[in-house]
């Protein structure tokens, strides 16, 4: 009859998932197999995923990767009794390449991400405005190499200079690429005092086709002239993110901006009232004929199905094609 916090760790090239529940859980007992580590103790179940190829060296910022840490959490979601506003994203060397990624990707899935000894590339220099409603907590080595130089020029600077940014960086001195256990107690006291929110506005950005569910908005069809795929990323500068933002305003009008070919608008009674008039406003114009928007059962039960969030499920949905 509760709900539990989770950690979804993403391990470091030729570490297992079983050692990352080493890491957040403690050792496994020989005899009982019980666990006696932080995430036991404090009450975190943690979630191992085996994100990697075999062999596999480098993050490769790919739909593949994406996706098995996306299905592994949507399975972990129907299986238990997970807090969906309390999950934390987290990993170590490459696992923490993949969690500057997919965090800022998919920014409305996690109250924070937690990257390790690692390295902020890519798409991480144009998705950084995603990070604003996420909190993060950086741990770094003052000897892992340029990556602390680095990580300040593509997504650190910016964090740390806005107010609205929730971001804690933890640079070990004397020390390099390590796991840096040394901080896991300060880490679970962090992630005991945070959890989501639904903000009442945002703007997003992405260049990939699997990036488009952010907040209660889906997009597809965005334009080619924005699309970058992984294998053939440049830092050229050409390709302008596509941008898509909303805003709930007060007196029930919500309005999106998103000049892609589909969209999609979520709807909830987190976000609307639907004994009240509502307006969606999509590029200026009506989403909808209709004053209220009712609930439907079908979009609520599949809903819960796919995304398995039984905490906040869209009950009504409203889409506008360009077809």
């Amino acid at each position: 009859m509760r709900r539990y916090p989770v950690v979804v760790a993403l391990a470091d090239a030729g570490v297992t998932p079983a050692q990352m529940l080493d890491f957040w859980a403690g050792p496994a007992d020989q005899a009982s197999g019980e666990r006696l580590g932080q995430a036991t103790r404090l009450g975190y179940i943690v979630l191992a995923v085996d994100w990697q190829q075999p062999h596999q060296l480098a993050y490769e910022y790919s739909a593949r990767e994406h996706h098995a840490v996306l299905s592994s959490l949507r399975d972990a979601n129907r299986r238990f009794a997970i807090d969906t506003d309390r999950v934390f994203l987290t990993g170590h060397g490459m696992g923490g390449d993949a969690v500057w990624d997919i965090a800022l990707a998919h920014p409305d899935l996690w109250v924070g991400a937690i990257p390790i000894v690692s390295r902020a590339d890519r798409y991480c220099i144009r998705y950084k405005p995603n990070g604003e409603y996420l909190a993060w907590y950086v741990v770094a080595g003052e000897l892992d190499g340029d990556k602390m130089v680095h990580n300040a020029k593509v997504t650190l600077d910016h964090f740390m200079m806005r107010p609205k940014f929730d971001a804690t960086v933890v640079e070990y001195l004397g020390r390099g690429y390590e796991p840096l256990g040394d901080e896991i107690q300060r880490l679970f006291d962090w992630m005991n005092r945070r959890r989501r929110t639904m903000p009442k506005e945002f703007e997003y950005l992405t260049m990939r086709p699997w990036d488009n569910f952010f907040q209660w908005v889906e997009v597809q069809g965005i334009p080619e002239r924005s699309l970058v795929m992984p294998l053939t990323w440049t830092l050229t500068g050409r390709a302008r993110p596509f941008m898509f933002t909303s805003r709930l305003m007060e007196g029930g009008k919500l309005i999106v901006t998103a000049r892609s070919e589909d969209v999609t608008v979520w709807l909830s009674p987190e976000l609307v009232k639907f004994e009240e008039p509502l307006v969606v406003e999509l590029n200026t114009r009506s989403m909808s004929r209709e004053r209220f928007v009712r609930p439907d059962l079908n979009v609520l039960l599949e809903d819960a199905r796919t995304r398995g969030d039984r905490q906040h499920p869209f009950w009504a949905k409203l889409t506008k094609s360009k077809q």
